[in-house]
């Protein structure tokens, strides 16, 4: 299904796209042994996700990093509404039909992929950002997880844009963005009078996208039912 993205966004409405994800469902089952680290990726059932689908042209729209803990237990550590720790089978459940891709960042020691899973784990509690901004004080999705490879590893996983170098001219994302310009920190603070003016800050600023990450070559697919 990923491969053929590109013309589900653009061939497609919202309701049919998310409708193609439930069709023909195989239900996650036989996953491979997961380690700390691990980084999943999903389709989460939110109020942001098509506006996500079309800004990156990927069906990826929310992921998260896998801790194993001592007994075996498997969770994923994610930005929604905080930083938390979530079940894993909780977290393949808020995925429209189900539907995940899990990848390992190749070469990546025990020792190390330890120190990811206790930065992504410091950033508990750190409350969700909805303006999509670097900065430490609240995280959106894909931000946890590079900030977890960076802090934990050192590693730049992905890579940086600007959110106007996204597809971002289509109605999903401009209904996303007028319902929350005026409570934008960085339009208010450098004053931004109009739509216009907050629209030019926020298409410069910086952004790391779960497709970014994914596409890192570093990274060796572990698991897909896309």
């Amino acid at each position: 299904m990923m491969r053929a993205i590109g013309g589900l966004l653009t061939g497609l409405g919202g309701s049919v796209l998310l409708l193609a994800l439930w069709a023909g469902l195989t239900e996650p089952h036989a996953l491979p042994v997961l380690r700390n680290g691990d980084i999943i990726f999903e389709s989460a059932q939110s109020d942001q996700a098509l506006a996500i689908m079309f800004a990156t042209h990927s069906l990826y729209t929310h992921a998260g990093i896998v801790e194993k803990d001592a007994d075996g237990s498997l969770y994923v550590i994610q930005a929604a509404q905080v930083v938390m720790k979530t079940p894993l089978k909780d977290f393949i459940h808020q995925s429209y039909g189900e539907r995940i891709t899990i990848m390992r960042f190749s070469g990546l020691s025990p020792i190390v992929a330890a120190q990811v899973v206790a930065a992504a784990a410091a950033l508990e509690g750190r409350p969700y950002d909805f303006f999509f901004r670097l900065v430490p004080d609240s995280i959106y999705c894909s931000e946890l997880v590079y900030d977890a490879f960076l802090n934990g590893a050192h590693i730049p996983l992905g890579h940086l844009q600007p959110i106007g170098s996204l597809g971002i001219d289509n109605f999903a994302v401009k209904k996303i963005i007028q319902a929350r310009w005026q409570q934008d920190p960085d339009c208010r603070a450098l004053g931004a009078k109009d739509f216009a003016a907050c629209f030019a800050i926020i298409k410069a600023r910086p952004i790391i996208t779960p497709v970014s990450l994914a596409r890192d070559a570093r990274l060796e697919m572990l698991y897909s039912n896309y």
